[in-house]
């Protein structure tokens, strides 16, 4: 045997060991991805390609039939090899390209199919001697198609190595220039060889390329592993910003369960032990557990372990804080003996969770809240529905009775005062609907005018007086209401004036035959510009229970809430009373006890005001000279109330002119001369053109009367901000519907009288 043979045996014995190695050592890893299987099918091909090539240059030059068999046996294995490591290699392409084109598989089935074919004609030339023979002293000699054994090989590289050139910027770099070196490496091998015969270079060549394929492919894992370990302290560091600790679960068998944690998570427990055991982390964190989190956290457990991310929420028990609420999540990992860890993070997020609980109590109150409101509202429209109904029914009765009776005039007279009656109470009804309705869309206005308050409870007595007279009730002690050190004062009279008449006529309308009402005021000085006005209203009627009061100001509620009660109303006057008092800076108190009476406390505060900025209104009874012969422009839309109107106006003595909208009495007063008019009465809610519009439209025009004529607004629109835009708008008086004939008379009287 040659030295060039022995050197032969020797590098290819050696090179099988290191690929043998190689692919132990990835065996060993328990790398399961399909590139490394395939990076491993390749290693061990390549050794056994290498021992038997070995074993062939060991053989030759031998005679004995042992020698005989073994050099045929070990040149057709690696022959053999050599085309299974093409198909291997196709298989390691084809998976690292991961192709779904069918040309590109087309072409990896060639390369396959022709080293097959290849394979054919080796099993033939064991007889044939085609590729290689052996003569009668055992010496190995190429046959007439060796070249195929060498072409067929280099075609299916040169395809390989157009697949890679056409797929190379959808590989890393490294992993191109490695695949590359399999193609490369064995067809300059292949030259060599043929050109200079005797020394293995195509199968060193093939084995160095699949070695630096495994060199690469090892240097690209560690530069993923480092890459991942770097995301993952990145990650760990962002958690822990935001609060959270890292935790890492193993299970060891039998063995207890251990669990590492960062120093953010041992802060979050409040562990000051930092060096705890792995052991004792997890039975400390375990033990604090709520009861049934710890079953709830091996659901989670199950799920991260068929390779889900789950999160939980639940309750543990702080050494120091005492109940916290704890964000957990993670997910399974494989380690590298092909084990599981589980890896995630954890934080306490109490105050998130309190903060949730509040807002699911306060979303459930408010529901219970509206449900209530909706029942309070539906047992109003039941009340209202009788209320309303009620007086309704008085007005088209008597109506009916006058119809039947037309020639009884003492008959006709009692059911005229009783029909205004039942009008005022339906009135009263409507106003305290639409009252409350403003108040709790935020649109009430309050006035800021000067008044007397010694004059504004007077009034406010007097009525009240004859309130009580009827139910036989007797007010007491009320002077006190007049001897104030500040009378005037700044503020809305008008809604003053409400709450105290919705207070004390409650007073006497739950009361008692023979029952008493007291009323007295106390001042206190704020400052030199504002006083506290405190009213003090005590009756000794039925009073309420210590249930109900805690609804007392609620709106449509009443205590005895039964539509068939005695005690009329809507459920609103208290609820307004409250809305308007808080409006105005005060409060309002209130102690009862249930049969023997209650005791209301209003504090109001006020700017303190002088005489001299009290407007005294001029009280002018109507005069029928006055009113007679008074020219008069009527702009209403309901012809109903235009009649109506017109009707008392002439009777009267005035003369009417009518309008059916805003157009209509702008061209009415444009097309006659100045003079022709005396005074006009607008109705504010018109079609075409509304009131203030036409009033603003008058008072545009250019000729002397159009801005001094007076116009009153005659409308239905009541409230303190529709008398602001009345006001506003360039009008001169502001008349509520429905229409009270006498104020209508003096308000055209004392207009009259102004102009002399």
């Amino acid at each position: 045997m040659d030295t060039r043979a022995l050197i032969s045996i020797g590098v290819e014995f050696w090179g099988g060991i290191i690929c043998l190695m190689a692919g132990l050592l990835i065996t060993l890893q328990k790398r399961k991805n399909v590139i490394d299987r395939d990076i491993r099918r390749l290693l061990l091909l390549s050794a056994f390609l290498l021992f038997n090539d070995s074993l062939a240059y060991g053989f030759r030059g031998g005679v004995t039939p042992l020698v005989y068999y073994g050099v045929r046996i070990s040149n057709a294995l690696v022959f053999a090899t050599n085309y299974l490591l093409i198909i291997a290699f196709v298989k390691y392409l084809y998976d690292l390209l991961q192709t779904g084109k069918k040309t590109e598989k087309l072409l990896c089935n060639s390369c396959c199919l022709l080293s097959i074919l290849t394979t054919i004609i080796l099993v033939i030339s064991q007889s044939t001697g085609w590729l290689y023979y052996f003569d009668e002293q055992n010496l190995y000699h190429r046959g007439s198609l060796f070249l195929i054994s060498q072409v067929v090989p280099f075609i299916a590289l040169v395809i390989l190595l157009y697949l890679l050139i056409t797929n190379r910027d959808n590989l890393k770099k490294k992993t191109f220039f490695a695949a590359c070196s399999y193609v490369v490496f064995p067809v300059v091998g292949t030259l060599i060889q043929v050109l200079f015969y005797g020394f293995p270079w195509q199968n060193l060549a093939t084995v160095c390329a699949i070695l630096f394929i495994n060199q690469m492919r090892s240097m690209e894992l560690q530069n993923e592993l480092e890459f991942s370990q770097k995301q993952v302290e990145e990650s760990d560091e962002i958690l822990a910003c935001a609060g959270y600790g890292i935790w890492t679960i193993t299970f060891h068998g039998e063995d207890r369960t251990r669990m590492k944690g960062n120093e953010k998570l041992l802060e979050v427990l409040g562990i000051e032990d930092k060096n705890i055991s792995p052991e004792d982390l997890y039975d400390y964190w375990t033990s604090r557990l709520e009861p049934g989190a710890l079953e709830n956290l091996g659901v989670s457990v199950g799920q991260m372990l068929e390779g889900k991310t789950p999160e939980d929420t639940y309750a543990w028990n702080h050494p120091t804080k005492g109940t916290i609420y704890i964000r957990s999540g993670g997910a399974a990992f494989p380690t590298m003996d092909n084990r599981l860890i589980l890896r995630g993070f954890l934080g306490e997020i109490t105050e998130i969770v309190l903060q949730e609980k509040k807002y699911k109590e306060d979303l459930e109150n408010a529901v219970l809240e509206a449900q209530m409101a909706n029942a309070a509202k539906s047992s109003f429209l039941a009340r209202m529905s009788h209320d309303i109904r009620t007086p309704l029914n008085g007005i088209i009765g008597v109506i009916e009775m006058n119809e039947r009776h037309a020639d009884d005039l003492k008959l006709l007279q009692e059911n005229r005062t009783k029909a205004k009656i039942a009008a005022n109470h339906l009135l009263s009804l409507i106003n305290d609907v639409l009252d409350m309705s403003k108040l709790e869309d935020g649109t009430v206005e309050l006035a800021h005018e000067a008044f007397d308050l010694r004059k504004q409870h007077g009034e406010i007595l007097t009525v009240m007086e004859l309130r009580a007279m009827e139910k036989n009730v007797e007010i007491e002690n009320c002077s006190e209401l007049n001897q104030v050190d500040y009378p005037y004062v700044f503020g809305s009279p008008l809604h003053v004036r409400q709450i105290f008449v919705n207070i004390i006529g409650n007073a006497i309308k739950y009361n008692k035959p023979g029952g008493k009402v007291s009323c007295w005021c106390r001042e206190e000085l704020i400052d030199e510009t504002h006083v506290l006005q405190k009213v003090f209203v005590k009756d000794t009627g039925i009073g309420m229970s210590r249930e109900y009061l805690e609804h007392l100001f609620e709106p449509f509620s009443q205590e005895h809430s039964d539509a068939r009660s005695i005690y009329e109303g809507t459920g609103l006057g208290m609820a307004i009373v409250k809305a308007l008092v808080e409006k105005m800076g005060g409060t309002i108190e209130v102690e009862s006890t249930l049969g023997e009476g209650s005791f209301f406390t209003v504090s109001i505060p006020f700017e303190i005001a002088e005489e001299k900025d009290v407007v005294k209104e001029e009280v002018v009874e109507p005069e029928e000279d006055l009113v007679k012969g008074t020219k008069i422009l009527l702009a209403e839309d309901n012809l109903l109330n235009l009649e109506i109107a017109t009707a008392i106006l002439e009777d009267s003595g005035a003369i009417v002119t009518s309008a059916e909208n805003g157009e209509e009495a702008l061209a009415a007063f444009s097309e006659h001369p100045e003079g022709t008019f005396d005074i006009i009465l607008m109705d504010v809610m018109m079609p075409k053109m509304n009131g203030l519009d036409a009033t603003r439209a008058i008072r545009g025009l250019d000729r002397p009367d159009a801005k001094t004529i007076p116009i009153f607004a005659m409308t239905a629109n009541a409230f303190a901000e529709d008398v602001q835009s009345c006001m506003e708008a360039g009008m001169n008086e502001h008349i509520a519907k429905p229409l009270d004939v006498g104020v209508l008379m003096s308000t055209i009287t004392r207009y009259r009288k102004k102009k002399g």
